[in-house]
């Protein structure tokens, strides 16, 4: 074989060899890993440019869904934070002010198992009191979820009509709508809390620059759960999770709970709502027809034969 036909028999194996190569480079680069599905995130509430007193009750709730099976991601993997303030909740609904003053940018972040993410954001404006102290819950973020004996910092602090800092003449005052007084002071570590769904609520009695007394207020929504709750299985049957009622409307509560397939009944069984103080029925089934208006976590409380306690719960919104 001549130089010439050696010299360009080199040349086409070696392209041949890059070709292959590349072929097989692109198909890998092409091909999706298995498992990985992506997910679409939705805000419903509030609406984008949403703006309320920095001291009103908002809610925030959002959605993530897996788009090749429709499937909704748990609760404890969407992530709420802010530009302003950071994490500011946890899972699908919550309700919370104390946000600093100021426009926000809420983003809703979700993970999924398998390292997947997506996220939406929204513009939201927390306006400034014109008269008072504002109150700026820092810790914890609303929705967190906890055992009933782990110990859980609460962090806040006081603004004058300036957004400056108000540190002298304060009483901070914490307090949650199930254990009553938790502490005082602008940061405390409590424990110990009862299975169910808190408000934890911080009232500040300050003076303004002028020497008058003023009051301000925060609250954040925390859902507790027993620490021996594992061996029992609860379902809330109806109603539908976020369903939308009229005051006065006759509403059915069904469940039910059971310990080692054996059924936790009657009085075993207590359904409460967190915005009213009574419980709102006794059993498997109830029937209520006073729930006030407004956004309620309804919880039932199973206690089993053998001293255990769990709790589940589901959002039901009552309009006048």
């Amino acid at each position: 074989m001549t130089f010439r036909n050696r010299f360009f028999g080199y040349i086409f194996f070696a392209c041949t060899l890059l070709y292959l190569f590349n072929a097989c480079s692109n198909d890998d680069s092409s091909t999706n890993t298995s498992g990985t599905q992506t997910i679409t995130v939705t805000i419903t509430e509030p609406a984008d440019g949403f703006a309320t007193s920095q001291s009103d009750l908002v809610s925030f709730s959002g959605t993530a869904l897996y788009d090749n099976s429709n499937t909704q991601l748990p609760a404890d993997s969407l992530r709420w934070r802010s530009d302003v303030d950071g994490e500011i909740g946890i899972g699908n609904q919550f309700n919370r002010n104390g946000l600093s003053p100021g426009t926000h940018q809420v983003t809703l972040t979700a993970n999924g198992a398998s390292g997947e993410s997506g996220s939406a954001s929204i513009q939201f404006t927390a306006q400034q009191k014109t008269t008072g102290v504002t109150i700026v819950i820092t810790s914890p973020p609303s929705g967190l979820r906890l055992k009933s004996h782990d110990l859980l910092e609460l962090k806040g602090e006081a603004l004058d009509s300036n957004d400056d800092a108000i540190t002298d003449h304060l009483d901070y005052q914490w307090s949650s709508n199930l254990d009553g007084i938790l502490g005082n002071g602008p940061r405390i570590i409590p424990g110990d809390f009862s299975p169910g769904l808190h408000t934890i609520s911080l009232l500040v009695k300050a003076k303004d620059n002028s020497g008058l007394d003023v009051v301000g207020i925060g609250n954040v929504d925390l859902l507790v759960t027993a620490d021996n709750s594992p061996d029992i299985a609860m379902t809330i049957l109806q109603p539908q999770d976020g369903i939308h009622f009229q005051t006065g409307e006759e509403i059915t509560f069904s469940g039910q709970a059971s310990e080692s397939n054996t059924a936790i009944t009657g009085t075993d069984l207590v359904w409460t709502s967190s915005m009213q103080v009574a419980p709102i029925g006794i059993g498997e089934t109830c029937i209520v027809n006073n729930m006030v208006a407004g956004t309620h976590r309804v919880t039932m409380k199973a206690v089993s034969p053998s001293g255990k306690t769990s709790v589940t719960s589901i959002i039901v919104h009552v309009q006048e």
